[in-house]
């Protein structure tokens, strides 16, 4: 039951009458559009003067001196502490949405379900908010939002927009977003609660220089803001795209690789690299294909989806000569000629090993040598260098059943005389 305490406040005690948490007694300011959650922290540590576990203490109840960036842990409590919904909080002031927008719509409803709950022994949600930090090193800003923000609002504050791993323009102003000296992850990251205008900008981001890349930004902010439809099977949508751009073959499936050399081309590697999305061009199973094969799709992270997306959406064609890259099912044809030569010259080399010694050897027993028992048995049309050198082989005193000269000696025979 609720215990009044004599300053107005409230504790929750458990039965045994230790007391819990407290609740939220302190407001933190009202977000501002697309604000992320670590800056919504940050403001409050400037409005309020407190340190850092004083202030987390009044929210969380614990003395941490930390919390994410991005999410900006336990979601819940942080929402009723702005006045905000738990839902529209998640939804508008945090990552979440970027790291989930392409998984089924019931797996996205319990990860948000997960995120807003109260229920800090819940499992974590660390690793989502470290895959959208993947190909991102620090703290990217708009020189022109932040004179905009001090101008009107008398602060600046943190873009969820500007701090998505692909980003690298203002989608307002359209000009280079700089990199501050602020990194996105570690504990420097999640123990930085200075605003935009406070921090060093080191160096602008690199210039967009491909179609492809700002086909890139622009899916990734419509993934933030949950402007792609939800679908449940992302694979059988990238399929169909990719049969349309003629990478379809006469089975109905994906000529996958040729798909993936598709994208690295556009892409290019260094790219590619840097977000965390390599993968080899002669890999059968590189991410590229896993996401056009079923059931594959939601086991791979949102950038990489953002990269199909952007990929399919600039409609570069299959080659013509897509499916000369494939070979037809079954074995792969042996190059028998060359074999045949290798055998021939390796028979000749044992031959001179053997005339040391007074073995003899059957043409099975030379083949099992050569290791062409079965090859040859199969394909003896295919040796005709090997067919010579063994029909020689059988006149000379190497051979076990040699023709012509050695006469056979048969037991009967021998005890009659």
């Amino acid at each position: 039951m609720p215990c009044p305490r004599q300053d107005g406040r409230t504790r929750v005690r458990y039965a045994s009458g230790r007391a819990t948490r407290p609740c939220i007694v302190l407001l933190l300011p009202k977000p501002y559009p697309d604000e992320v959650a670590g800056s919504i922290l940050a403001r409050a540590l400037f409005h309020t003067g407190l340190p850092v576990k004083r202030l987390f203490w009044s929210i969380y109840g614990s003395r941490r001196s930390n919390a994410s960036f991005f999410l900006g842990s336990d979601i819940g409590r942080l929402a009723l502490a702005t006045g905000s919904s738990p839902v529209e909080f998640v939804l508008e002031h945090t990552m979440l949405p970027y790291a989930i927008a392409f998984l089924p719509p019931a797996e996205q409803a319990r990860i948000i379900e997960k995120a807003i709950s109260l229920d800090t022994s819940s499992e974590s949600l660390s690793s989502i908010a470290k895959s959208v930090t993947v190909g991102s090193r620090y703290r990217r800003i708009c020189a022109s939002c932040v004179q905009e923000d001090l101008g009107l609002l008398g602060e600046s504050y943190w873009r969820r927009a500007h701090l998505l791993p692909m980003s690298r323009t203002c989608a307002t102003h359209g000009i280079e977003l700089l990199e501050t000296d602020i990194p996105v992850g570690g504990s420097r990251g999640t123990r930085n609660f200075v605003m935009p205008h406070q921090a060093k900008a080191a160096r602008p981001c690199p210039p967009v220089a491909k179609e492809i890349e700002r086909l890139v930004e622009r899916v990734g902010l419509e993934a933030l803001h949950r402007s792609i439809p939800q679908n449940e099977n992302w694979s059988h949508v990238y399929k169909l795209r990719a049969c349309e751009l003629g990478y379809g073959m006469p089975s109905g499936d994906v000529a996958s690789a040729a798909l993936a050399r598709g994208m690295a081309n556009e892409f290019g590697l260094d790219f590619l690299v840097k977000h965390g999305a390599r993968f080899s061009r002669a890999a059968t199973s590189s991410w590229p294909a896993l996401l056009v094969r079923p059931d594959s799709a939601p086991n791979v992270s949102a950038t990489r989806h953002v990269f199909m997306h952007a990929f399919l959406r600039l409609g570069v064609r299959a080659p013509e000569q897509v499916l000369q890259t494939y070979k037809r099912p079954g074995k792969a044809p042996r190059n028998l000629s060359s074999t045949d030569e290798e055998a021939t010259r390796r028979f000749r080399e044992f031959q001179e090993v053997w005339k040391q010694s007074s073995r003899r050897f059957t043409v099975r027993e030379v083949l099992e040598v050569l290791g062409l028992a079965q090859t040859y048995r199969h394909h003896y049309v295919e040796f005709p260098s090997l067919r010579a050198a063994l029909r020689v082989f059988r006149y000379t005193e190497l051979a076990e059943r040699q023709i012509g000269r050695r006469k056979r000696v048969y037991a009967s025979s021998a005890k009659r005389k």
